[in-house]
């Protein structure tokens, strides 16, 4: 909870917990409430927005490799089945060219 009057912080402190900090330059205290710290004083005017969501750094880096792995599986996959595709139009073609050839020479024959 942020005060701007140095006493009422150490009043809420003492009330709640224990102001272990009163920092004169910045005009706050910070006040041990049993958990990890909480600190009251002046409203930053400019504060840093809050995320909502803030990631754990391992799970980013998870997420991040993650994404890389199925990229490249996708890039994988497409390069296989353009080739597959180009082998597939390549072998029609030379399959027709000797069809083509077994006819001619079917009906030269007859």
């Amino acid at each position: 909870m942020p005060y701007v009057d140095l006493s009422r912080c150490e009043e809420f402190c003492n009330s709640n917990g224990r102001c272990y900090q009163k920092n004169p330059a910045t005009r706050s205290c910070d006040c041990d409430l049993g958990f990890t710290g909480r600190t009251c004083g002046v409203i930053d005017p400019n504060p840093a927005p809050i995320s909502r969501f803030s990631p754990i750094p391992e799970v980013s880096a998870f997420i991040l490799a993650l994404s890389a792995v199925l990229f490249l599986i996708i890039t994988l996959v497409f390069c296989l089945q353009s080739c597959c595709i180009r082998y597939s139009k390549r072998k029609s073609v030379q399959d027709s060219s000797a069809r083509d050839i077994q006819m001619t020479t079917r009906m030269e024959i007859h």
